[in-house]
């Protein structure tokens, strides 16, 4: 009996695991594509400070020291400009938004570069509506 739970159990798992995907997470191949699309609604919302707010530290605000760290080992000038970019949104987002899409746009810039510098291949465009 114990021999047949534990194989249910581990066809339970195989089964969970192989079912469908969440379109918003990054696939392995592509570990920052959550990340740079958290960004692009953060962009989208650009006028709604509030809604930029919270799709920026929602989706990217950590991942995106995850990934200055990654590219540090490789590039540690992209990474510095990342969280120089990251700043700035920050503090965009904390009292007047009034420059932040084209903050955030810079921030894109600097996020895509960063990843790239990683060995990762570039990110896939914003979409028109996220």
């Amino acid at each position: 009996m114990k021999r047949w739970w534990t194989s249910g159990v581990v066809l339970l798992v195989l089964a969970v695991g192989a079912c469908g995907t969440d379109d918003n997470a990054a696939s392995p191949a592509r570990p920052y594509d959550s990340l740079y699309q958290g960004l692009c609604v953060a962009r989208a919302r650009a006028t709604q400070p509030a809604a930029a707010r919270t799709a920026f530290f929602d989706r990217a605000h950590q991942p995106i020291h995850e990934l200055a760290a990654a590219a540090a080992r490789e590039d540690r000038a992209a990474a510095a400009r990342l969280l120089e970019a990251k700043q700035v949104v920050e503090r965009d987002l904390a009292g007047d938004a009034s420059g932040l899409a084209g903050d955030l746009d810079r921030l894109l810039t600097t996020a895509g570069r960063a990843i790239v510098a990683t060995g990762q291949p570039p990110p896939r465009p914003c979409q028109e509506t996220p």
